[in-house]
Formats: structure tokens, sequence, C-alpha cells
């Protein structure tokens, strides 16, 4: 049977199926990626691998796809799954993936899906930047 969540921003009122909604994040996760110009994954449900959240498949002309758990499981652990999976597909590491995070997050923001149990963005009011302490100064390894 298929799960039923609150709606985005709309105070719990409505509910919506989790296939659509992990559909609706595909989707703009696909446009906050093409406009970095970065490698969007195909997303599917649920991993082949028995016992895991998260997995990823690459083939061999380069795409890969992003296989997420969403039974059972808090939306916030499903975004964020879908949110390393861009990550882990464009193989970024460093002050690339967490900008990427950070871009991916907004995108997420802007679109109205952390409105129900959602979750801040790294750079959101009152966290630091990438790179950035939570008193204001800079991590060792930082350009100032």
């Amino acid at each position: 049977m298929e799960e039923l969540r609150p709606a985005p921003g709309d105070g719990g009122r409505r509910r919506e199926s989790t296939s659509l909604r992990f559909g609706t994040v595909a989707a703009v996760l696909r446009e906050v990626t093409r406009a970095e110009r970065l490698t969007c994954p195909a997303f599917r449900s649920p991993p082949a691998l028995v016992g895991v959240c998260r997995s990823i498949r690459r083939r061999r002309d380069g795409h890969a796809t992003v296989s997420v758990a969403l039974r059972g499981r808090p939306w916030a652990a499903v975004l964020a799954d879908m949110v390393e999976g861009v990550v882990a597909a464009n193989r970024l590491r460093g002050v690339a993936a967490d900008h990427c995070r950070a871009r991916l997050w907004a995108g997420l923001g802007d679109a109205g899906e952390l409105g129900v149990g959602g979750v801040a963005p790294r750079g959101a009011a009152g966290s630091p930047e990438p790179g950035e302490r939570s008193n204001g100064e800079k991590a060792p390894g930082f350009a100032a």
C-alpha cells in the first residue's frame, strides 16, 4: 500500500503519495543539477540491494542511477539520500561537494519541498557557510 505523507507547505491538511513527492523531488534536483552543469542521475525506488537505504549503479556510458528506499523512513532521510546521490554520481569531494549540496538544498527549499518534516539546508540563516565554523571563523584549509 502506498504511503501518504503531508504535502509540503500546507500545514498537514492535504496528503500526497510518497511516490509522487519522490518524482517531484527528482525533477527539482534535475533542474538544479542541470543549471549547475552537472550530471543528474536517474532516481528509482526501492534499491535492488536488500538491506540498504541508498545505492548507486554506474553505467559504462557514465550515467548513474540512484536507488532510494522510501518505505518506513523519515522524509528528511529520503531527501538527504537523493541529494547525496547527486553528489556521489558526480564524484564531487570537499568544497565542490559542499557547494553542490548547498545549491541542491536551496533548490528544494525554493520549490517548497522542505515545508513538512524538512531540514535546514547548509548556509540557511543561522547555519555556517561551507568552510566556516559556527562562530564565523574560517576552518583551517579554507581560503579567507
